[in-house]
């Protein structure tokens, strides 16, 4: 099975990469902005967003040609975040994916630019890239611009908890930070995208399937929010235990900013309780599934465990 979901895993990822590049010949990546965009978007990544499209699209019964604008929407959004993460004001990072930061290579203000413009583009591709009725592209476009809402607030409440954060001032800091406030962050900043890019693909089942639409996506849903979790509590113990050289971004960099995170309020084994946890967690969202659901179930795995 392990040997089945590489493979396939491998195949996504690079239908997703395929797609991406497609997207980045389209004039709005043209001039200077569009070279910081394409740069952002194009560097070396998992994708576990786009393949989670293509998986769940699949789990429903999509058609994998509806599935594209989609991916690479999620995608696109997910680069944009990462982007705006990485500036000195929020993250401070000058590494992303084993390369220099998109500020650290043009600069401050053109990264915050690409940064939105990405955001936008995303919004833009489901808007018009998608084979379905007004109503429902309108619902979906709507869908993604109120996750990045969300991203954003998770974002916030993030910096606001940091011991030194360069927000303390207009945001107030959150005090005696708990497992439950800390784990809605991580919901908001990493859960929601996921969850996002699980659940839309039950969008595109078309007419007459609305209710089996209806009943995937909440189980989809549930699914992503845990896989998300799981996702950004495995971040907090590499950034703890890993190097920068197999992370691709710069390791430890929570501790130097004084981040809260499952493990400086944990510690180490705790924090990994709190993984298995999630993951037990999200296999339990996909039961309504039954085997259909393997590549989901085995990409859970993928990201639990992980070493970047």
């Amino acid at each position: 099975m392990q040997s089945d979901f590489r493979n396939k895993f491998r195949d996504l990822v690079g239908t997703v990469e395929a797609a991406l590049v497609a997207e980045t010949s389209s004039e709005a990546y043209s001039g200077a902005l569009g070279e910081a965009m394409r740069y952002a978007l194009l560097a070396p990544g998992k994708r576990v967003r786009g393949a989670l499209v293509f998986g769940a699209g699949e789990l429903c019964g999509v058609e994998p040609a509806k599935l594209a604008a989609l991916a690479t929407a999620i995608e696109t959004l997910h680069a944009s975040t990462l982007v705006h993460d990485d500036l000195p004001s929020m993250d401070n990072d000058s590494l992303r994916r084993g390369q220099p930061t998109t500020h650290v290579k043009f600069g401050e203000a053109v990264a915050l630019l690409a940064g939105d413009a990405l955001a936008a583009r995303a919004v833009a591709l489901i808007a018009t890239g998608l084979s379905l009725s007004p109503t429902e592209r309108g619902e979906l476009a709507g869908g993604l611009a109120e996750t990045y809402r969300i991203v954003c607030e998770g974002q916030a409440r993030d910096l606001s908890a940091a011991q030194n954060s360069r927000l303390a001032i207009a945001i107030p800091a959150e005090s005696a930070p708990t497992v439950e406030s800390l784990q809605a962050r991580h919901l908001q900043k990493t859960g929601e995208l996921i969850a996002f890019a699980a659940a839309a693909p039950a969008f595109l089942l078309g007419a007459g399937r609305e209710a089996e639409a209806e009943r995937a996506r909440g189980a989809l849903r549930r699914y992503g929010l845990r896989l998300g979790l799981l996702f950004q509590i495995t971040d907090d113990i590499l950034d703890a235990t890993g190097t920068s050289e197999t992370l691709g971004k710069s390791a430890g960099i929570d501790a130097t900013e004084g981040r809260v995170t499952y493990v400086s309020l944990l510690g180490l084994e705790k924090a990994r309780e709190a993984a298995e946890l999630e993951r037990r967690n999200a296999h339990i969202a996909l039961v309504p599934f039954g085997e259909r659901a393997w590549f989901l179930r085995e990409l859970v795995e993928f990201v639990y465990h992980r070493e970047r």
